[in-house]
């Protein structure tokens, strides 16, 4: 993933909090002995309104 420098969260459209999820695919890396992020995919759940959402970036304000 890119840095930009800008810090950011994603909240759910829904009812706007971040305790949010998304599908993704992993790999095992025997060298560094780590899970390693493949890709993410589209789908995403809230875990506060319990079901699927929409997400939204929110950049958050500099320290």
């Amino acid at each position: 993933m890119a840095t930009t420098g800008k810090r950011v969260t994603f909240v759910c459209s829904m009812c706007g909090g971040n305790n949010v999820t998304r599908d993704a695919w992993a790999r095992w890396d025997v060298k560094t002995q780590e899970w390693v992020l493949g890709d993410l995919y589209d789908h995403a759940d809230c875990q506060d309104c319990d079901g699927e959402t929409r997400l939204i970036e929110v950049e958050l304000a500099s320290a």
